[in-house]
């Protein structure tokens, strides 16, 4: 789908060029959306197109495939969640370390990249949630909490 918009945009782009120059009482306004990471080279090339085609404008917005709290950041928003509401319950933290790290990202990548209204994660979330209850019973400390 992001493709196929960037392609239209693309298309449209060329073929306004080849169209020859808008005069000043025609305008022109081109949107498109796709993906945020080609975003600063679209932005440039756009820039420039504008310069010289003054009555051309174009509208690029950046899409990200999922919802994301902190770009790159959800196992860290994850552990901070999680260890806000045990903290709010009276249990320690969850402190996140070498020894544990690798049973925490699996069941946190599998609920990051879950379809959350799907029927899939009816059946798929029990056992999500066992596992992570028994990776917090495991590494719990009281260590981490003021007394």
């Amino acid at each position: 789908m992001r493709r196929v918009s960037i392609a239209f945009l693309l298309i449209g782009l060329l073929l306004t060029l080849l169209a020859g120059p808008v005069t000043a009482q025609d305008s022109l306004r081109l949107t498109g959306s796709g993906a945020t990471f080609p975003f600063p080279l679209y932005s440039a090339w756009f820039k420039s197109f504008s310069s010289k085609q003054k009555s051309v404008t174009v509208d690029y917005v950046r899409m990200l495939s999922k919802p994301q709290l902190f770009i790159e950041g959800n196992h860290r928003t994850g552990a901070l969640v999680m260890s806000s509401i045990l903290l709010r319950d009276g249990q320690p933290p969850f402190v996140l370390s070498v020894e544990n790290a690798a049973a925490y990202f699996e069941p946190s990548a599998v609920i990051r990249d879950i379809h959350k209204h799907s029927p899939g994660s009816l059946f798929r979330a029990p056992g999500i949630r066992r596992r992570l209850a028994a990776l917090l019973r495991e590494h719990a400390d009281s260590r981490y909490l003021l007394v």
